[in-house]
């Protein structure tokens, strides 16, 4: 494996999009799916991991994502937010093969709160400058996670239409016809590189600074899947 910041909640918004379309299109021949994160900060973050491992390196890595997201499906309001934050983090011990990267995992642990109280977080909406979060997450071995994490905007705010980079991690394009199907998939996306610095019980750790390894976003996209042709079902 490498380092990556794709995470859970990419994983998750796929996974929707794709099992709308293989559910079919609505009477009208049309389905729309709509993802929103109103409200995303995630961060690759370690205690002892080196910017740049030999091989033989072992360190403890980590991602954890925070975020307050929305679907809907061939209509419904996405907007003011209804759904409460929740928070994902996994932590896996890291062994490096060579010297590019490239490491071995093991003890890995993920851990999940579903519903956190919103006094345990900030989000700057406006500006993505910054967000936090201060809580404890049950791990799945039954212990854990006391966190206290807190970012901070370093780059400034890019923003997307409707072509965001992530409908590539979802393995989407933009625009897909064929004889049965038309589909058409609009990333909006706004976001920021961010640092992470904070403690995870009652360890400090932080964001790597030689690759972008946190981000403050709002996205919203939008899937349209239709079907045609006299003999397309």
């Amino acid at each position: 494996m490498k380092r990556t910041v794709v995470g859970a909640t990419a994983i998750v918004a796929a996974a929707i999009l794709a099992g709308v379309f293989a559910q079919g299109s609505g009477a009208d021949g049309s389905t729309v799916a709509r993802f929103k994160t109103d409200g995303y900060a995630v961060a690759v973050f370690t205690e002892d991991c080196p910017e740049s491992p030999s091989a033989g390196t072992v360190c403890r890595e980590a991602i954890i994502e925070l975020f307050r997201e929305g679907v809907a499906i061939d209509g419904g309001s996405l907007a003011p937010p209804k759904t409460p934050w929740s928070v994902f983090i996994s932590q896996a011990t890291l062994i490096f093969v060579d010297d590019e990267g490239n490491a071995e995992v093991s003890d890995e642990r993920v851990g999940f709160l579903p519903v956190v109280d919103p006094a345990d977080v900030t989000y700057d909406r406006e500006h993505l400058a910054f967000a936090s979060l201060k809580t404890e997450i049950p791990w799945d071995d039954g212990s854990v996670a006391h966190v206290d994490f807190h970012w901070e905007a370093i780059g400034d705010r890019e923003v997307y239409g409707n072509d965001g980079p992530a409908l590539e991690g979802f393995g989407l394009v933009r625009k897909y016809v064929d004889k049965c199907t038309t589909q058409v998939n609009q990333g909006h996306q706004k976001f920021r590189i961010s640092s992470m610095t904070g403690t995870l019980d009652g360890t400090p750790v932080h964001t790597y600074t030689s690759f972008p390894a946190g981000f403050i976003s709002f996205n919203h996209f939008v899937s349209i899947d239709t079907t045609h042709g006299p003999h397309c079902e």
